[in-house]
């Protein structure tokens, strides 16, 4: 996340709407490991009864806010690139089907007692909860519809885009190993699943291996958004050289201040002739590596 922020704002110059999403989304991560250092990191774990069911319940709830926070993070970064109006609608549907479906699961762990410190008070307080079986359907559910988002946003829409670019060999091995390293946010999101509906069977043990899970996913999500950004400071330590990329078409050529046909980087940023920045480093959101970053953006070359 540091060199997200180093790249935007050391080499770009600016932050956008999903740099400051990712930020949050981080910060929320970072709030939620604590909880977990806190709340179950305790040796006398009988005794720490109800902080535990506290951690877990805000770790549920920190998870939820957080997921939800990087795919519209992803979202809006694959909004930018999008190139036809079926892209972006799918886009923004996707990006409304989360908000619903994270609204209700948020709201539902939230009141999972009426009222609320029945959960860690138990019998003590009248009230009522709900009953586990619904707590773990609502937990599927939601797992179910994030997995679908997930490859569709880090898996087919990158797809799409590629398909009608032309690449180097080079380019293409980067981009499917950038594919393979996001799929990690995938297989974790399917393992949450797994553990979710484990939670019929064995709640405890499934319980702390959910736990895991969903630390790794939205860790892997953060990581990858993060990873979409950087090439302009890989441009600028010269571990990668600008590439050429076509749309089917006539050729692009990323052509940088101070160096020709090559990376380069100034205090005035890094600057595009012609029409098109393409940079093939993307998220996976939450469910796969994005791998394309493909931003349209008109620069005039005041200095010669």
């Amino acid at each position: 996340m540091a060199l997200r922020v180093f790249t935007r704002l050391g080499l770009m110059k600016a932050l956008a709407l999903d740099d400051y999403l990712s930020i949050l989304a981080f910060f929320v991560y970072i709030t939620r490991a604590i909880t977990l250092y806190v709340g179950l990191g305790d040796s006398e774990r009988v005794a720490a009864g109800v902080k535990i069911i506290i951690a877990n319940w805000l770790m549920v709830l920190f998870y939820t806010a957080g997921t939800w926070i990087i795919k519209l993070s992803f979202c809006v970064t694959l909004y930018r690139i999008a190139l036809s109006k079926a892209l972006t609608g799918t886009i923004i549907l996707l990006a409304i089907a989360t908000t619903i479906i994270t609204i209700f699961e948020f709201f539902w762990i939230l009141f999972s007692c009426e009222p609320v410190r029945k959960l860690w008070e138990g019998p003590a307080v009248e009230g009522t909860c709900h009953v586990q079986n619904t707590w773990g359907i609502s937990l599927l559910v939601h797992a179910g519809v994030l997995l679908v988002v997930d490859l569709v946003l880090g898996i087919v829409i990158p797809a799409v885009v590629l398909r009608k670019l032309q690449m180097r060999m080079l380019l293409r091995i980067s981009v499917g190993v950038t594919i393979a390293v996001g799929s990690l946010a995938s297989i974790a999101a399917i393992a949450r699943i797994y553990f979710t509906y484990r939670l019929f069977q064995i709640p405890k043990r499934a319980a702390e291996n959910l736990n895991i899970c969903m630390d790794v996913e939205f860790g892997v999500n953060i990581i990858c958004t993060a990873a979409m950004t950087l090439k302009p400071l890989l441009c600028k330590t010269g571990i990668l050289t600008a590439s050429t990329v076509s749309r089917s078409g006539p050729q692009s050529v990323l052509i940088f201040p101070g160096r020709s046909a090559r990376c380069g980087s100034g205090e005035r940023g890094l600057r595009v002739q012609d029409e098109e920045e393409i940079a093939i480093w993307s998220e996976a959101q939450a469910g796969g590596l994005v791998v394309l970053e493909d931003r349209f953006s008109k620069v005039s070359i005041t200095s010669r």
